[in-house]
């Protein structure tokens, strides 16, 4: 350190360490300042060494761990290899070994049989499967004749009702056409014969002298002579007859003695006039009716 520039530094040191570098100095016979120094330097040349030796030691036991590693992954590199070739070997003979079994068995077969020897039971198999095959195809052809006869039988069905249908409107219309004429010509008879009973009970009345009976169901007092209708006005009884009075007892009475004019005006309907057409008609299947 001497020739090396210095400079001043000032320093507060307890008073324990002041009186213990006193006494150093007195018995080095040194300043304090020249004994700072000293102790300064060897502290700097101790850390300086310490560092050293740790950055060695490492150094020296990283070279340590890679020898040992690499010595390690070569012992089990080699156990490695050498398992893989036993198990390869052992291998080898097995496979070998079947080998040599097999073509053993087939040379005993082919001794035990025949040379010309055959396996029946092969062409049972291919005559259940020529059997199978045919057996499909036939099959298959009566699904396609099924489908085609259901097919068919649909539109005849759909035909046939249709043609039902049309025979039902027909029969309607002549069952209507029909009922109208039976009203027409029924009429025409009632008319005839209400006219017959009003000139049968204008010719009763004259005959008798009578002039004012009696309704028969509701009473009221009707001049025969003024019927234009052989009904009552008031509750429309209808009469078919004059019952004579008796002489200040009964006076004469006009009555229905024909009750089956009155109960038969029942009206019939178009269903019924309809049974009646329909069982002298009868439907054929094709649409053909007679």
């Amino acid at each position: 350190m001497e020739g090396e520039e210095s400079r001043d530094v000032a320093v507060r040191i307890p008073n324990s360490l002041d009186e213990w570098l006193t006494a150093k100095t007195d018995a080095l016979g040194v300043s304090h300042e020249t004994l700072l120094v000293q102790l300064l330097a060897a502290y700097r040349l101790t850390d300086e060494n310490a560092a050293s030796d740790l950055k060695t030691a490492l150094d020296q036991r990283d070279a340590v761990n890679s020898d040992q590693l690499a010595s390690v992954e070569a012992t089990l590199t080699q156990r490695l290899e050498s398992e893989v070739g036993d198990v390869d070997e052992k291998l080898e003979s097995l496979i070998g070994d079947v080998r040599a079994r097999v073509i053993q068995v087939k040379k005993e077969a082919d001794a035990k049989a025949p040379s010309d020897h055959t396996h029946p039971e092969l062409s049972t198999v291919e005559t259940l499967e020529q059997s199978v095959a045919s057996l499909q195809d036939e099959v298959d052809q009566l699904a396609t004749e099924v489908d085609r006869e259901a097919s068919t039988r649909t539109d005849e069905h759909t035909a046939f009702r249709d043609r039902i249908a049309e025979l039902e409107s027909k029969l309607q219309t002549v069952a209507r056409v029909t009922l109208d004429m039976r009203k027409v010509v029924r009429t025409d008879a009632e008319r005839a014969e209400r006219e017959r009973l009003l000139t049968t009970l204008r010719e009763i009345a004259a005959e008798d002298g009578v002039r004012t009976a009696k309704c028969d169901a509701c009473g009221a007092p009707i001049d025969v002579a003024l019927l234009n209708d052989p009904t009552c006005p008031g509750c429309g009884h209808l009469f078919t007859d004059i019952e004579p009075g008796t002489w200040l007892i009964r006076s004469p009475r006009l009555v229905n003695t024909r009750p089956e004019l009155e109960a038969g005006t029942d009206e019939e309907t178009d269903l019924d006039v309809l049974a009646e057409v329909v069982g002298e008609v009868e439907v054929a299947p094709g649409g053909n009716n007679q």
